[in-house]
């Protein structure tokens, strides 16, 4: 099983008008993160004041950051090392919460950077703890959670967010829920 666990974070909930400024991810091969990867950049795109007060970045902070032209060139340097377009057995299944939003962002940005779709290193089918949460929550008899959140599911779950919003640390603690959720289902 090979899965590409993604997180980013934007400067907006709307991808035709907002962008990425944060990329992190974990590639992992059959259950081994054998490689991890923190992007940052210049989304060079409108920031609503409502994201910077969610990831905390401010908009000098992201004028320092890498272009979008770089940042792309070494996510898909990184997607290159363990995806061959042409084999199809080679793409990985997108990972993470409530992962159609990043997708929906990233293949934004391919489309501006005037590149293939990501859709050529990714499968359509996802791995997503949400989702998981959602399909079993009723089965397993459990009092609906207050929120469908990264937060709230993993306090849920005993994992400890902690009080800051990255990229990087959200798509670690969403690779410990999927794993807990697959240790309680007896799918590991």
């Amino acid at each position: 099983m090979r899965i590409l666990w993604l997180d980013i974070e934007t400067t907006g909930l709307d991808k035709s008008k907002n962008g990425i400024i944060q990329i992190a991810g974990i590639v992992d091969i059959d259950g081994e993160a054998v490689e991890s990867f923190n992007y940052a950049m210049n989304p060079e795109k409108e920031i609503d004041p409502g994201a910077q007060a969610i990831h905390g970045v401010t908009p000098p902070e992201i004028l320092r950051f890498p272009s979008r032209e770089t940042t792309f060139r070494d996510f898909v340097a990184l997607l290159d090392r363990y995806v061959d377009e042409a084999d199809r057995g080679t793409r990985f299944h997108p990972g993470g919460y409530n992962v159609r939003f990043d997708l929906d962002f990233l293949e934004q940005w391919f489309r501006e950077m005037r590149s293939a779709s990501l859709y050529g290193y990714v499968r359509h089918e996802k791995v997503d703890p949400s989702i998981m949460m959602k399909a079993f929550q009723s089965y397993l008899g459990k009092e609906r959670l207050p929120s469908w959140s990264l937060r709230a599911v993993a306090s849920s779950l005993g994992v400890d967010l902690g009080h800051h919003h990255d990229a990087l640390e959200d798509i670690r603690f969403t690779r410990e829920i999927h794993r807990r959720l697959q240790d309680f289902f007896g799918e590991r």
